[in-house]
């Protein structure tokens, strides 16, 4: 696994646990509003300039720190397109780590290899759009494969959450769409932040929702899925 690099500790990130976040090269999405653009592609990686960490860096961290940690978030980029990321998981819980995965959903096959083999115990899909509208994201592709990864999570057993970055390219109704595919699981809706040196950055141009408009629509879309400000 190449890791782009490394948080060392976080108390937020995986739910429960004390845990480092681990971030991954390569994406098959173009959200205008990305703010890890240097993650996008390994080309734009190494144009960054960024200094990464190898992989056994990486895990003589975790064996030095076993009474600080007990998890690691794997996040990108999209960790899915990685051919190495079912090894990696696996060397990370026979250390007795847990892992949370940050996921696009794009790559279901996967998934339902971590499911399976018991290698994650916690994902965060983003849900981007309205199946529909995948298109305003860079994905050309068909969205069959993003729904069956919403049915894959939420059958799982595993803990999990949805969550959109509130882009105010979305309206009301694409949102309760959005809802629909999270129903049963919690939704959380995320701030865009205005600060961030985004993919596209005409998105800096686009008014932003007042706190009054982001509660209205967390209101509105918990009466169809249990819905939460982030």
């Amino acid at each position: 696994m190449k890791i782009a690099g490394i948080e060392y500790l976080t108390l937020t990130d995986f739910p429960g646990h004390v845990a480092c976040i681990v971030y991954t090269i390569g994406c098959n999405f173009r959200c205008p509003y990305c703010y890890n653009i240097d993650l996008l592609s390994n080309k734009m990686y190494q144009e960054s300039g960024r200094g990464g960490m190898s992989e056994n860096e990486f895990f003589k961290y975790l064996r030095t720190n076993k009474k600080m940690l007990d998890g690691v978030a794997i996040t990108g980029g999209e960790p899915c397109l990685n051919k190495s990321l079912i090894p990696f998981c696996k060397k990370i819980n026979e250390l007795g780590y847990k892992v949370k995965l940050d996921t696009n959903g794009s790559n279901p096959d996967v998934l339902k290899e971590l499911i399976n083999g018991g290698l994650v115990e916690y994902i965060a899909m983003d849900l981007k759009a309205p199946l529909d509208k995948y298109d305003t994201v860079g994905y050309k592709k068909d969205t069959k494969g993003i729904a069956e990864s919403i049915k894959l999570i939420k059958d799982s057993g595993l803990k999990h959450e949805f969550r959109t970055t509130m882009t105010p390219a979305l309206d009301i109704e694409d949102f309760k769409k959005i809802a629909e595919l999270a129903k049963g699981s919690t939704l959380y809706l995320q701030d865009l932040l205005y600060t961030a040196n985004f993919l596209d950055n005409t998105v800096k141009d686009l008014p932003a929702f007042t706190e009054k408009d982001k509660k209205k629509i967390a209101h509105t879309l918990n009466s169809i899925t249990p819905t939460e400000l982030r």
